[in-house]
């Protein structure tokens, strides 16, 4: 990996600093560097947003809930649609949290 802070850039673009999503990436970015058998990443400069857009939506994305290890993703799923009743109204504030973002 030739830029690691873009590489770490890209990650808080998608992340926004939330920690746990944040270590997830930075893992999959590991484990991808480990993959190669070369210790590096064959990024070419300027294209690390390209590459952990990439990432995520081949390891986060597709097909979520079967690689959501540890489980995070599908604890949140479970949390908003324990109760149908309230899930207009808490779907209704993160919409408006997003807005101010």
């Amino acid at each position: 990996m030739e830029n690691p802070p873009a590489i770490l850039q890209a990650i808080l673009h998608w992340t926004q600093g939330q920690p746990f999503l944040t270590q997830k990436l930075c893992q999959l970015v590991i484990q991808a560097i480990e993959q190669t058998g070369a210790g590096f990443l064959p990024i070419p400069p300027g294209m690390e947003p390209y590459w952990v857009d990439e990432l995520v939506k081949t390891h986060v994305l597709e097909n979520w809930e079967a690689q959501d290890e540890p489980i995070h993703l599908r604890t949140i799923r479970d949390r908003l649609f324990w109760n149908q009743n309230r899930l207009g109204r808490l779907l209704e504030i993160f919409h408006r949290c997003l807005c101010y973002i």
